[in-house]
């Protein structure tokens, strides 16, 4: 990463958002961005890291090394105004404001996504383990993601198509289940894939 600070020279900024930064598995350490780019500006939301899904409560960190760095903070806070976006409710500003450390017990997850692609792989997936947030893109057994994503949805199996992210061919599934919801899928991701190759 301190490559990029020799890159990333004015005009431009490098934004590092970083909702998922205490969500990391195998003792795996994120770099710490504002320490080696110079210029950047970090998005932090505690929606991720308390599993506080949907309520957008976080801030931006203008690094003060960027010479337009009070500009950039005023036209955040206008577009923020002006976009029409409502504060966090007052219960989790408090929650934020007494304990703004706090975050999710990451072996929970850890667990979820080694028992995940632990069983995908003994089904023939490819299904890396992901170093970090509580999602795993294993690679659809055919090129039309979305075509598989049908299959599995027959199965009763929610994922979306990797196509959404740029990477067709893939699929994100979600670690936010609890593990018997893990098990009682994986007769499905079975039968799924071996209904894909059989044609």
């Amino acid at each position: 990463m301190r490559e990029l600070n020799s890159i990333v020279r004015d005009p431009i900024i490098a934004i590092s958002d970083e909702p998922y930064r205490p969500i990391v598995y195998d003792g795996v350490v994120p770099p710490e961005t504002l320490a080696l780019i110079d210029r950047t500006v970090l998005a932090w939301s505690w929606s991720k890291a308390m599993a506080l899904a949907g309520e957008r409560i976080g801030y931006l960190a203008i690094s003060p090394r960027l010479a337009e760095a009070a500009s950039l903070a005023n036209a955040a806070t206008f577009a923020h105004r002006i976009l029409g976006y409502i504060n966090a409710p007052a219960i989790w500003q408090r929650v934020v404001d007494l304990e703004p450390g706090a975050t999710v017990d990451v072996a929970l997850y850890q667990a979820k996504r080694d028992r995940l692609c632990d069983a995908l792989q003994s089904m023939g997936y490819h299904a890396p383990r992901p170093e970090g947030s509580f999602y795993v893109f294993p690679q659809t057994p055919v090129a039309d993601d979305i075509a598989f994503i049908r299959a599995l949805q027959e199965e009763g199996i929610l994922a979306v198509p990797g196509a959404g992210f740029g990477r067709a061919g893939y699929m994100r599934l979600s670690l936010t289940i609890t593990m018997p919801e893990i098990d009682r899928s994986l007769p499905g991701f079975d039968r799924a894939i071996r209904r894909a190759e059989a044609r």
